[in-house]
């Protein structure tokens, strides 16, 4: 499972910018929530696995589980500090 992260301005073809998502439950409470913000998917707490930001093409998405704008200040913040420290 994965957040799409890429901005619909930006087209490539049949690809996008993802970040995976793993149950928060298999972290550490020592993890950084900055950079491993934690999200819900269907009542589920999933931890952001920032630094896996991968380009994937669009014929492995499958069925939309959640909206994750909500969290989008989260997940640009991590992006924030994963690439520029802040």
């Amino acid at each position: 499972m994965f957040v799409d992260v890429q901005s619909d301005i930006v087209e490539t073809a049949e690809r996008r910018m993802v970040i995976p998502l793993v149950e928060a439950r298999h972290f550490s409470a020592k993890v950084s929530p900055a950079l491993f913000p934690v999200i819900q998917v269907s009542g589920i707490d999933y931890q952001l696995l920032t630094t896996e930001l991968a380009s994937v093409n669009t014929r492995f998405f499958g069925e939309v589980l959640g909206d994750a704008s909500p969290d989008a200040e989260a997940i640009k913040n991590a992006l924030n500090l994963m690439f520029w420290g802040v």
